[in-house]
């Protein structure tokens, strides 16, 4: 399965998974300053689950870390937020 078709996948799942759950669960899960999960898929994609307002250069020098230590080409971030767009 090549980057592209897995990246298809996470967000299919991310969907599955954030439309059941509550408003008022996001809400308590955007209060936790630091809820992260991170998994490396096919050790070809890093994702990271977050629980935070907006992504900062901070965010962005983890995954390249993560990226470049891992050897994956490709890293997605899911943000858990109030609201999710398509």
């Amino acid at each position: 399965m090549v980057e592209n078709e897995l990246l298809r996948v996470i967000f299919d799942c991310a969907l599955k998974v954030h439309e059941p759950l509550s408003h008022d669960y996001l809400s308590l899960l955007m209060k936790s300053a630091c809820f992260v999960l991170i998994c490396s898929l096919n050790k070809k994609v890093i994702t990271e689950l977050k629980a935070v307002e907006s992504l900062t250069n901070v965010h962005l020098a983890q995954m390249m870390t993560y990226l470049r230590l891992s050897g994956c080409r490709l890293g997605y971030w899911l943000i858990q937020c109030d609201t999710l767009k398509k």
